[in-house]
């Protein structure tokens, strides 16, 4: 059956429903590695790789066949800065990292043609107000100019983007939570 968890990322794979589930805490001592595949033709859970570092709070998105994580949260309280990629039934460690340091309960927004848009998120210290444009056929990372006010560092938000083109940024907080989590919301052209 499922492992119990909470703080993960879960994927539809394909027409047939399969789901990808990935990382999160799986108990109170923190973050996992394992990953699971829900069948929904005879609703059987699998086993399936599991990724190279242990992370929970992380964001992820999907790129021509791959399932990309980035970010998170280890079990020893390290914010993750790395990216790995599921393809072909296995993780693999991507060769860069996030320019300004590891964050948790960030978003990935995709653009188009492998563009994905990360922001804000948290570490032990800092609110992230930055983001990124990650390239998941490169794997680079490129700052993206982001004018949302002041103290606009952003936790448990959501990023879209309008029919214009506008990025949407909506609710999130300051970590650690200074205000019960009301948020707020930004357009930015």
């Amino acid at each position: 059956g499922p492992t119990v968890r909470e703080f993960h990322t879960a994927m539809v794979l394909d027409d047939a429903g399969t789901l990808l589930v990935v990382g999160g805490r799986t108990s109170a001592s923190g973050s996992s590695n394992t990953c699971r595949l829900f069948v929904p033709d005879g609703g059987v859970w699998l086993s399936t790789g599991a990724l190279t570092q242990s992370r929970g709070f992380h964001a992820a998105f999907e790129f021509d066949g791959g399932v990309y994580v980035v970010g998170g949260l280890n079990s020893t309280a390290t914010y993750r800065d790395t990216w790995e990629v599921f393809a072909d039934g296995g993780w693999t460690l991507g060769a860069t990292t996030i320019p300004d340091g590891g964050r948790a309960s960030l978003t990935a927004e995709p653009r188009g043609d492998g563009i994905v848009f990360l922001f804000g998120g948290h570490n032990a210290t800092t609110t992230f107000a930055t983001g990124y444009l990650f390239d998941a056929r490169t794997g680079l990372f490129a700052p993206e100019a982001v004018v949302i006010g002041e103290d606009a560092g952003r936790t448990g938000h959501t990023v879209t983007y309008s029919p214009t083109d506008d990025m949407i940024i909506v609710g999130g907080d300051l970590f650690p939570f200074e205000d019960g989590g009301a948020g707020t919301g930004s357009v930015v052209a």
